[in-house]
């Protein structure tokens, strides 16, 4: 009994703490989307820098990093 007792006020003080941490104000707003997002994934042996030509065509035709 003491244990269920111990478990208990150990899990209402963590969830009092978790509860503090939160500021209530929830996630910033999210920027007008244009286009359909899209993913880049590069195969083996591969890195991020293999896109840029790519990146850079699509910045000119007007998307942004945030799309």
């Amino acid at each position: 009994m003491t244990t269920l007792t111990r478990n208990t006020l150990l899990l209402i003080a963590l969830l009092g703490l978790s509860a503090g941490c939160n500021d209530g104000t929830g996630p910033d707003a999210l920027p007008d989307i244009q286009h359909d997002p899209i993913l880049f994934v590069h195969g083996y042996g591969g890195n991020g820098g293999n896109w840029q030509d790519i990146k850079a065509k699509f910045k000119a035709d007007g998307w942004v990093d945030e799309e």
